[in-house]
C-alpha cells in the first residue's frame, strides 16, 4: 500500500524540509490538499462522467414520482414503481444534486450506492417495467454499468487517495495526544517545583526546632507545688511593678492638671474646690497605687469643677495628652481604675493561680517535638506529591518518546524519506 504512496510522492520532487513540531497541523493539511489533487489528476473526468449518469438516471426516475401518483391502481406495474422509487429514496441526495466536492471518499461510496439502487431495482421489477418503461429500464442498466466502470478505473487512486487520508489522520491523532502529553508534562513539573518550595521550606522549620531542642535541658521531673507558687509570686510581683508603672504614666499626666487646677482655686479663695484638687493631688502623687473606689470617688468629685474651668478658659490644656483626656474622660477615668483594680487583685492569693506561668523546659522540648512530628508529616505528604509528579514525568517521557517515533515512523511511511525530530521539537526531513 505505501509503496504505491512513496512513487506518489517522490515524484513530487519535495525539497528538504524542516518545520517545528507546531506546524505539523499545517504541513499535514498541505498534504491532505496534494493528495486530493494527485487523485483529481489521476482519475481525471472520471467524476463528472459519473454525475452524467447521475444526470441521465434522474430524467427516468423523477417524473415517475408524479405519474405514481394519478396511477396508482394497485397493479404489478404500480407496485414495481413504487419499490423502485422505494430504493431511490434511500440512495443520497447526490443522485439529485450530486458533486465531487473535497470528501472524496464519500462521493465515491455514494457512487457504489447507487449502483447498489440501480442493479436491485433491475433484478427485482426489469421484467415487470420493460413493456412500459424501456428507456428508465435501459438507462438505469446504461448508468449501473458506466458508474461501475468508473468506479474500477478510480479504484487505484482511490486506494492511494484513502492510505494517505488514514495515515494524516493518524498522525493528527499522534500529534494531539503528544500536545496532550506537553500539557501534563508542565503540570507535572510545576506541581514538583511546588512540592520541592514547600518541603525546602519545612526542612528549615525542623532545623530551627533541632537547635532549640539541643538547647534545652529537659528537667528530672515537674515542679513541686512550692516551686510553681514561687514562680507565680515572682509573677505576680513582675505583672504589679508593670502595672504600678502603668498607673503613675497615665496619673501624671492627670497631676499637672490637677496641681494648677488646686492654685488657681486657691487664688480664687475656692475653698471646696481646693480640698477637692488636694485630695487628688495626694492620690495622684502618692508612691503607692490607690484602691480603684477611692481614686474613683475623688474623680467623681474632680472633673465637673476641671470641666468648668476649662470651659471658662481659667485653666489651659497644655498639651495633646491633657487634650486627650478631656476629650474622653470617661474613658481615661476607667482605665485608670481598672489598672487599679488588676493591681489590688494580685495581692489576693487566691487570684495567683491566674498568673501566667513559664512554660518548664520540659514541656517546651514536648510542645517542639509536636510541631516537628507535624511538620515532617507535612513533608511527607509533598514527598508523596513529588514522588508521582516525578513519575509521571518518567511516564510521560516515555510516551512522547513513543509518539515521536510514531510520528517518525508515520511520515517515513508516507513519503519514503527519512525524518527526524530534533531537539527543540523541529522535524527534519531529508
Amino acid at each position: 500500500m505505501f509503496a504505491l504512496l512513496k512513487d506518489v510522492l517522490q515524484k513530487r520532487n519535495c525539497p528538504d524540509l524542516v518545520l517545528d513540531l507546531t506546524g505539523l497541523p499545517s504541513w499535514l493539511e498541505e498534504q491532505e490538499e496534494g493528495y486530493r489533487e494527485e487523485f483529481r489528476q489521476a482519475v481525471g473526468d472520471g467524476p463528472s462522467r459519473i454525475l452524467l449518469s447521475y444526470a441521465a438516471i434522474r430524467e427516468q426516475v423523477l417524473p415517475l414520482r408524479s405519474n405514481l401518483l394519478f396511477n396508482d391502481d394497485g397493479t404489478a406495474l404500480s407496485a414495481a414503481v413504487s419499490g423502485l422509487l422505494e430504493r431511490f429514496e434511500n440512495a443520497p441526495d447526490v443522485l439529485y444534486s450530486g458533486t465531487c466536492g473535497e470528501d472524496i471518499g464519500c462521493f465515491c461510496r455514494d457512487a457504489e450506492r447507487v449502483v447498489h439502487c440501480c442493479e436491485s431495482g433491475l433484478a427485482d421489477f426489469r421484467e415487470v417495467l420493460i413493456p412500459a418503461y424501456p428507456e428508465l429500464v435501459a438507462a438505469l442498466k446504461a448508468g449501473a454499468s458506466g458508474i461501475r466502470a468508473e468506479i474500477r478505473l478510480m479504484a487505484p487512486a482511490y486506494e492511494r487517495y484513502s492510505a494517505c487520508s488514514c495515515r494524516l489522520a493518524e498522525l493528527e491523532q499522534i500529534y494531539t495526544r503528544l500536545y496532550t502529553l506537553a500539557g501534563n508534562v508542565q503540570s507535572s513539573a510545576e506541581e514538583e517545583i511546588r512540592a520541592s518550595t514547600r518541603v525546602a521550606a519545612y526542612r528549615e522549620q525542623i532545623a530551627a526546632i533541632d537547635e532549640d531542642l539541643a538547647q534545652i535541658k529537659a528537667e528530672a521531673g515537674p515542679a513541686s507545688p512550692e516551686e510553681m507558687d514561687n514562680v507565680r509570686q515572682q509573677q505576680r510581683r513582675i505583672v504589679q511593678d508593670n502595672l504600678a508603672q502603668s498607673f503613675h504614666d497615665y496619673a501624671s499626666i492627670l497631676l499637672g492638671l490637677t496641681i494648677r487646677a488646686e492654685e488657681l482655686s486657691v487664688s480664687r479663695d475656692d475653698d471646696i474646690a481646693a480640698g477637692v484638687f488636694l485630695e487628688l493631688r495626694e492620690i495622684l502623687d502618692g508612691r503607692d497605687v490607690p484602691g480603684a473606689d477611692t481614686l474613683f470617688s475623688s474623680l467623681i468629685d474632680a472633673f465637673p469643677i476641671f470641666m468648668d474651668l476649662v470651659d471658662d478658659g481659667a485653666l489651659i490644656l497644655a498639651d495633646e495628652n491633657e487634650q486627650a483626656v478631656f476629650t474622653d474622660i470617661a474613658s481615661f477615668s476607667n482605665g485608670l481604675q481598672d489598672i487599679c483594680l488588676c493591681y489590688h487583685e494580685m495581692n489576693e492569693k487566691g487570684n495567683l493561680m491566674s498568673v501566667p506561668v513559664p512554660q518548664t523546659p520540659e514541656e517546651t522540648r514536648q510542645e517542639l517535638l509536636r510541631d516537628r512530628e507535624a511538620i515532617i508529616a507535612k513533608v511527607m505528604e509533598e514527598s508523596d506529591h513529588i514522588l508521582r509528579a516525578h513519575l509521571l514525568l518518567t511516564v510521560t517521557a516515555d510516551d512522547r518518546t513513543d509518539l515521536v517515533q510514531m510520528i517518525e515512523d508515520g511520515i517515513r511511511n508516507m513519503t519514503g524519506r527519512p525524518a527526524q525530530i530534533l531537539p527543540g521539537s523541529i522535524i527534519q526531513m531529508a
